[in-house]
């Protein structure tokens, strides 16, 4: 069922649409807004979904134009903790309605802005580059995408505890 949105409803759409634009290709926080938005505005399962294509074509976008900067060896590191958490977050919409799925979304986006809050503050050397970090934030990462389409700050998130530069930073995002 197509849920009925009010017209401040689309407008706050838009405004995630265009957020998930600017989190594909500078600024990779921005998608957590889109997040927040989309559920604020859709049952939590239909904003998962919505959203979702927005983030493929952003992917696209993306990929065309940060692929020769993309760590392609810290992305193949980062797949058996992904999958791990995209099996996971199956099973959590398996078994989840709509309530439980909005308050996971939420209790994810607020700790992943804390959890990256704090890494940006903390000065010094990589935090994140050894087998356990890869699977945590992998395992993290692919359970947030597959339940809130909010693996992008676990990945910013990671990114910054590894202490990439910029342009691979955005090519590997």
């Amino acid at each position: 069922m197509i849920p009925t949105v009010s017209t401040a409803g689309w407008c706050l759409l838009v405004v995630a649409a265009i957020a998930v634009g600017i989190a594909k290709t500078a600024l990779p926080g921005a998608a957590t807004l889109a997040v927040a938005l989309f559920a604020a505005v859709l049952p939590a399962r239909a904003s998962t979904g919505a959203l979702l294509i927005l983030l493929l074509v952003g992917d696209v976008v993306a990929i065309a134009a940060y692929r020769h900067d993309a760590d392609w060896a810290t992305l193949r590191r980062l797949v058996p903790g992904v999958v791990l958490g995209l099996v996971l977050g199956a099973g959590f919409l398996t078994l989840a309605g709509d309530r439980a799925t909005a308050v996971l979304i939420g209790a994810l986006l607020l700790v992943l802005i804390a959890v990256t809050l704090t890494l940006m503050r903390r000065a010094g050397t990589s935090v994140a580059r050894g087998r356990t970090s890869r699977l945590l934030y992998g395992t993290l990462s692919g359970f947030t995408t597959m339940t809130a389409n909010a693996g992008g700050p676990v990945m910013t998130m990671y990114l910054l505890a590894s202490r990439f530069a910029v342009a691979p930073f955005l090519g590997t995002t």
